[in-house]
């Protein structure tokens, strides 16, 4: 494989994988823990959080 396809083809492969990386994050939660500290997160937030709010992101 010459160098030039090499490139091109590390160059699609980033692409793609960035292209799928910044598709996953479409959710946010956001809690309060027991110390009165607000948190945002894109994962899911601990069982004993309290007042979980789901906020969907249109892209």
């Amino acid at each position: 494989m010459t160098p030039w396809r090499l490139s091109m083809l590390f160059l699609l492969c980033l692409a793609a994988a960035l292209a799928v990386g910044t598709s996953q994050a479409r959710e946010i939660y956001r809690w309060v823990d027991v110390n009165g500290v607000v948190h945002f997160s894109d994962g899911a937030p601990p069982e004993t959080a309290e007042g979980v709010k789901q906020i969907e992101i249109d892209e």
